[in-house]
């Protein structure tokens, strides 16, 4: 132990480093840390003896088994149709390409089933998922024929191409960040709505891609 009085054990904060730097023994040391004193000082830490119950309270907390937060990260390909910001996961994609006027299949093409587009080589349904979902258009909103992009997606060996007013990006989003559908989705199709995420204080409702081609296949296109 060093014979340092105790006045002086906290001489760094007053006239050194940390203080006025007045301390004699500074020049020769360059820094507090290199000083006796202060190397004395650290050792008088590990030389205390702890608070009663200091051990038993650190054994305790060591002994717990450690909770691991797990984080699931969507990545979501969001794009906006009559007012809302819908998104589908990104590994159901197939492309974005500009839009074209689908051919309208005799008999079967409706308000939803747009009818038919090919997109490099691949004859795709093409569909105004805003109807589909049951989305109320505004009176601002321009029809299919006017949109800017067009869409393509496939899950489980089914395709289907749908006209977007625009597309937002590629985001991921934590899924335990995920709360409430909005209430258009609500009284929508609410079964087809996984998660709703916030993107720029918007609420992204993750739709089930599998959930909407079979939907389309088995009541639009029965």
């Amino acid at each position: 132990m060093s014979d340092t009085p105790p006045a002086s054990r906290d001489c760094w904060s007053r006239i050194g480093v940390d203080g006025d730097h007045s301390c004699p023994e500074l020049p020769k040391w360059s820094v507090c840390g290199n000083c006796p004193v202060f190397i004395d000082h650290g050792r008088t830490l590990f030389e205390t003896a702890p608070p009663p119950g200091y051990l038993a309270q650190w054994s305790e907390v060591l002994a717990q088994e450690p909770v691991t937060r797990r984080t699931t990260i969507e990545s979501l390909v969001v794009f906006r149709i009559h007012g809302e910001c819908l998104g589908l996961r990104t590994s159901t994609f197939l492309g974005v390409d500009e839009y074209r006027c689908p051919r309208r299949v005799p008999h079967r093409s409706n308000e939803i089933f747009l009818g038919l587009v090919a997109v490099e080589g691949r004859i795709h349904l093409c569909v105004d998922l805003g109807a589909l979902l049951g989305i109320p258009r505004r009176d601002a909103d321009t029809p299919p024929s006017t949109a800017t992009k067009l869409l393509i997606i496939e899950c489980a060996g089914q395709s289907m191409a749908f006209p977007v007013a625009e597309v937002l990006g590629v985001f991921r989003f934590d899924e335990s960040a995920s709360h409430a559908a909005p209430s258009t989705l609500q009284k929508a199709v609410p079964s087809f709505t996984t998660r709703i995420f916030q993107h720029q204080n918007q609420p992204v409702g993750a739709l089930d891609a599998e959930a909407l081609l079979n939907h389309l296949h088995r009541s639009v296109l029965a």
